[in-house]
């Protein structure tokens, strides 16, 4: 569901009563926001997923600096 259905779906109040989701101004307005990160900040939590064949190549990485030679992608599935 999108960020702007789900604050109309809040505001409707039927089908959602909570949503979890950095806040905007104009959301504050119409929902009360709860300050406390219910999922505990893992929105900042990633997973590190790599081929088999460049197993070696992460084996290799010592620092930050090996680690910004990469090129690095996101899979949204």
């Amino acid at each position: 569901m999108s960020r702007k259905r789900s604050l109309r779906e809040l505001l409707h109040g039927e089908s959602v009563n909570v949503h979890s989701t950095p806040t905007r101004a104009a959301w504050e307005k119409h929902a009360l926001p709860i300050y406390i990160p219910i999922r505990k900040g893992i929105l900042g939590y990633r997973l590190l997923l790599i081929n088999q064949e460049d197993l070696g190549k992460f084996k290799a990485i010592r620092d930050v600096g090996d680690l910004k030679k990469l090129r690095a992608g996101l899979d949204m599935q």
